[in-house]
Parts: C-alpha cells; structure tokens; sequence
C-alpha cells in the first residue's frame, strides 16, 4: 500500500486509513476529516467523514481483509529483500507463518537446511519422518515442523551459488493460490461471507451506529489476494486485483452501508459499489 504521503490534515489516522481517505478524496472529488483519532478517547467512532461535492457527506470506515500478522511479517521481510544468507548448498524457500517464528527461524534455518542435505531431503518434514524414532528428532527441526507455523522447501537441482552469485535463501509471507475469476461472478456471493464475519460486523456497527447528519456510509476494505486468512476466495480476490471487468450483479449491501469500496493492497484498481452499481476507478494514476 506504498503511497506519497498523505496530506496534514489526515495526520492521526493510520497508514491504510490515511491512503483509504486519499484514495476517496481523488475519486469522489471529497474532503476527508479523520473522526477516530489515536490517542482520542471515543472508542466506537467512525475513521473519517467526507464532505461530498454538493454539500453532501458520509461516514467513511476503513478495514483490512488480510491479517495483521502477516502484513507485519510482509513489512519486515520486504526491509530484508526477501533475501536471507543462503542456507546450504541448495537453493532453499522458507514460507514465514507468523511473525512470532522469525526470530528462531533465523536462528535455526541454515541448521535444519545442513542437516536436510546431509539426509539428501528437501524439506524438514521428510526428514522428520524418515527419523527412526522421535527421539532421533533433531530439536529445531521438530519445531518447525510440528510447533511453528512457517515451512522450508530444499530444491537439490538449483545450486545456491553459481556463477559466482549467491542466490540466497528465498523468504516470503504464506500465500496462496488457484483458478482466477476475471469476471467475478462469484463476488455477489463472497460478499455475504463477508459481511457475516465477526471483524467486518464490527466495523458494520461503528457506521450503523454513526449519530452524525451523514446522507452516505462508506465501508471501504482493503483487500490482499494471496493472504491466506482473507474471507474472499483466491479466485475472487485475486480477479478483483488483476482483472478489469466490472461484476454485473450489484452487492447485496447491509442496511448500515450504502457505499461499498474494494481495494488491492498492492494498488491498481478501485471498485465502488452504490446505489448506481459498481464502477471501476485508477486512482493512484493522479499526481
């Protein structure tokens, strides 16, 4: 969700709640004022309010539909390149499940890989089961592949150095993957899902319980097609973030909403559901 800095007057909001005002801002032709301020007393408040061209406003709620462990497991391993020491003599990927395993997991990594390759296995499991007992289980390796959340995948064939380079080790968040629906006909009904989870309800709440004299409520989410937590199937989301074509079927929306906006966290595209039905918009193209 890199983005220039937002104007001063969004100071106080969080980082996608900032970019989220931005983002309706250039869109609508708005004036965002934050509402819910860190360090405010007022639990229960919505982000923002916009003021609409024609002297209309609306309540503005902005959430993530991705987890926030594995958005700060994202932002610390994009500070490293992605890119460990390499851990053998093998290329080797490490999928990192939470953030709670880093720091063992650097600790340990070129140990478990070493004792891998000895084995001639490319991952900790193999080697885990090919143990005759479970005591002959090597400590760490029994960690990581029956404690932590994180996996490692050797790939004998790819040399870690060659040439004179170092490839390194390969180290992402988890992701996910599948069939993708470019024409997102099955976003009607992942929206239900959706909106019946537990996090979506809350913030459903903030904007129906909203006092103030608004004539619009906007739930606006960000979303992460490769998270593996996200409510919205792979193939919807990641149509959502890929493709161009408009849903033909409006959302189903809650009565606490009358605006709904999807947004990939890696930019692109905007959609915006309303009384009109959807409509596609590229703000990130404005200076």
């Amino acid at each position: 969700m890199d983005d220039p800095a937002p104007p001063g007057p969004l100071a106080g909001l969080r980082e996608e709640e900032q970019l989220a005002c931005v983002v309706a801002e250039r869109v609508l032709g708005a004036t965002a004022r934050p509402y819910d301020v860190r360090g405010v007393p007022g639990n229960g408040r919505v982000d923002a309010l916009l003021e609409l061209p024609g002297g209309r406003s609306a309540a503005f709620e902005v959430m993530g539909l991705f987890s926030p462990d594995t958005r700060a497991v994202a932002g610390r391993l994009a500070r490293e390149g992605y890119t460990w020491p390499a851990a053998g003599r093998w290329l080797w990927r490490i999928a990192v499940g939470s953030s709670g395993d880093l720091h063992r997991l650097k600790r340990v990594y070129v140990h478990v890989a070493g004792l891998c390759e000895a084995a001639g296995v490319e991952t900790p499991e193999r080697l885990a089961s090919s143990s005759r007992s479970a005591a002959e289980v090597d400590p760490e390796v029994r960690w990581l592949v029956e404690e932590s959340s994180s996996r490692m995948w050797g790939f004998p064939s790819i040399p870690a150095a060659a040439g004179g380079r170092d490839r390194g080790t390969q180290v992402t968040p988890p992701s996910r993957s599948g069939f993708v629906d470019s024409t997102l006909t099955g976003l009607r009904a992942a929206l239900v899902a959706v909106f019946d989870s537990a996090n979506v309800a809350r913030h459903l709440t903030k904007l129906a319980a909203h006092v103030g004299p608004v004539e619009e409520r906007h739930l606006f989410l960000w979303v992460d097609p490769l998270d593996p937590v996200t409510p919205l199937p792979f193939d919807v989301a990641d149509g959502l973030a890929s493709g161009t074509v408009l849903p033909i079927d409006p959302p189903e929306l809650p009565g606490a909403i009358t605006h709904l906006w999807l947004a990939p966290v890696w930019r692109g595209r905007v959609l915006l559901a309303g009384p009109a039905g959807w409509s596609q918009h590229y703000p990130y193209d404005e200076a």
